[in-house]
């Protein structure tokens, strides 16, 4: 099945499908990304066969890996000065 797209002034979505769900209809949900003031490029999976059922946001893995980029390189700079004291 080819993936399809929809979108609305609230909101707009991506062709990537959240790995390993399926809604309750049997399709892949798609990932969208909001565009509301309130939620500005905040993920969330929905099924593209219902604009009704509502939405799942959850943290986007991409936010997961730089936050955790960001702690590895803050250590690793601790290492080096502290390598450089030796």
């Amino acid at each position: 099945m080819a993936d399809r797209s929809y979108g609305s002034s609230s909101s707009s979505s991506s062709t990537l499908n959240y790995e390993n769900v399926l809604c309750r209809c049997g399709e892949e949900p798609k990932i969208w990304t909001s565009t509301t003031r309130k939620n500005p490029r905040r993920h969330c999976i929905r099924c593209p066969n219902s604009l009704d059922l509502g939405l799942h946001w959850y943290k986007s893995k991409m936010n997961e890996l730089h936050r955790e980029n960001m702690i590895l390189s803050k250590k690793n700079m601790e290492l080096e000065k502290e390598n450089m004291n030796l």
